[in-house]
């Protein structure tokens, strides 16, 4: 199965006033350092195309990269 792009997308065609208001949201809701969906949300960000694989890399030595598609919705 090809791995959707959408969120990609989506974090893409904010502007940097939104992705500023989601960084303040996120903050209130943090629990022992950064969640999750942050850490994934930068990561993505930086991206200057969407590459699943990079992303499962970067983040291979964490528990929640099991559960990437479930992360993913949760952050869409």
């Amino acid at each position: 199965m090809k791995p959707s792009d959408k969120l990609f997308r989506l974090i893409k065609s904010l502007t940097k006033t939104e992705k500023r208001y989601f960084k303040q949201f996120t903050s209130k809701h943090v629990i022992a350092g950064k969640n999750n969906y942050v850490r994934l949300f930068d990561a993505i960000d930086k991206q200057k195309q969407y590459d699943e694989s990079a992303v499962k890399e970067q983040f291979s030595d964490q528990i929640f990269i099991r559960h990437l598609s479930s992360e993913k919705n949760y952050l869409y």
